[in-house]
């Protein structure tokens, strides 16, 4: 049954061709010139990506619950920053996205505290798997936007994420989706 899933999509794949690597656009969304730059150095391997609905789905935790939650928000293009940005086709799947993300940080009692004049917004601590290191994320949305991002304290996590909100705050984040 996977296959016969899989082989109309795989079928729609347009590959490449490798020689036009170098000249493949950086950010062909937009949208990472709208997310929060990571600071400093970047090592992580998977920062500065741009993923659409099915390459999100290898970084959620739930990709089947979760990968519905993100169609039913109309989430066409998500990219990895200081954090991730993800566009929703409008403000309400934005927020939908949102509560569905803060309703799971009270559900694994993982909820610690809102942002601070960002409504709707949440963060959560967690213990990072491998270092043993506490760390924290914090989820917020604005106009058709929903956001995540991560702190190795609480203030930190919310000042990332009051930035992030401010920088969509220049842009017209309620405009519907034309790409």
């Amino acid at each position: 049954k996977t296959l016969d899933l899989q082989g109309p999509l795989i079928d729609k794949f347009g590959p490449t061709d490798p020689a036009q690597f170098a000249t493949l656009p950086r950010d062909p969304s937009g949208l990472l010139a709208m997310a929060l730059p990571p600071a400093g150095e970047i090592s992580a391997l998977a920062t500065n990506m741009t993923l659409g609905p099915h390459g999100k789905l290898n970084f959620l935790t739930n990709p089947i619950e979760e990968g519905h939650e993100y169609a039913a928000a109309g989430v066409d293009v998500s990219v990895q920053a200081a954090g991730w940005l993800e566009r929703a086709r409008d403000a309400a799947g934005a927020a939908a996205l949102l509560a569905n993300h803060v309703k799971t940080m009270h559900d694994d009692g993982a909820y610690t505290a809102a942002v601070p004049n960002l409504p709707g917004s949440a963060c959560r601590k967690d213990t990072n798997k491998y270092s043993g290191n506490s760390e924290f994320t914090c989820e917020a949305a604005r106009g058709r936007y929903e956001f995540c991002l991560f702190g190795n304290t609480l203030k930190d996590a919310q000042q990332k994420a009051a930035a992030q909100y401010l920088m969509l705050g220049t842009l017209s984040v309620d405009a519907p989706i034309t790409s």
